[in-house]
């Protein structure tokens, strides 16, 4: 089964996703105040060729691929930066195979009340940096247990060699699925489950008059 990490700043209407998705009723955090628990649901994922199977063979029951979706807090500003404040959930769904970006392009009171405006490409960029310094937190930790090692063989030389290379590229903001290793080195980094090397949607949540106009504020940035 395929899993999913619903991800975001606050007030962008992540459990809302998440319930729409896996028909939960997770209370949303317009009310609650500092969550820090995490939603798990599944959803079966529709599928034309079963239903096309089903309708031939007319067996007892069919059967569709499922998924499994996590739905964290609200991500903190600049947590990462800080050490031993980072955002601690976020390691709670370093395995699952995919993330969802979840962002906020309706008008809300909360999020005004925060003095939080709309801006698509600005929420982009701040989840993006909190995902390297979570991935740059792990590399340091790794770096310096590989580098105090009794004996350094050639497979431990060559490891730090590699996340050597990872932790320059996430000084620099690159994500890791955007360096450029070679087949021998990439085998390194499957057992991380870095954040950064992991496939990344975007959900734009809208309201409902800019659903039926099929627009929303940088639409042009996004798509």
């Amino acid at each position: 089964m395929l899993t999913f990490g619903i991800i975001g700043l606050p007030l962008v209407g992540k459990t809302t996703i998440f319930n729409l998705v896996t028909g939960k009723g997770a209370q949303t955090s317009q009310f609650i105040t500092d969550k820090t628990t995490i939603n798990v649901g599944s959803a079966l994922v529709p599928d034309r060729r079963v239903d096309f199977l089903g309708k031939v063979y007319q067996p007892k029951r069919l059967t569709y691929a499922q998924i499994q979706c996590q739905d964290v807090p609200g991500l903190k500003y600049g947590s990462g930066e800080e050490k031993g404040k980072k955002n601690q959930f976020l390691e709670d769904i370093r395995s699952v195979d995919a993330l969802v970006h979840v962002l906020r392009a309706f008008e809300s009171t909360a999020a005004t009340k925060d003095k939080v405006s709309i801006d698509l490409w600005r929420d982009v960029e701040i989840v993006n940096l909190e995902l390297l310094f979570a991935d740059l937190e792990l590399l340091e930790k790794r770096l310096s247990r590989l580098k105090q090692s009794k004996k350094i063989t050639k497979e431990v030389a060559a490891e730090i060699e590699v996340l050597s290379k990872c932790e320059e590229a996430i000084e620099k903001e690159i994500p890791l699925a955007n360096l450029d290793l070679s087949p021998a080195e990439r085998p390194f980094l499957q057992h991380y489950q870095f954040f950064t090397t992991k496939p990344l949607i975007l959900v734009v949540n809208t309201g409902e008059e800019q659903f039926k106009r099929h627009n929303y504020p940088q639409k042009e940035l996004i798509n």
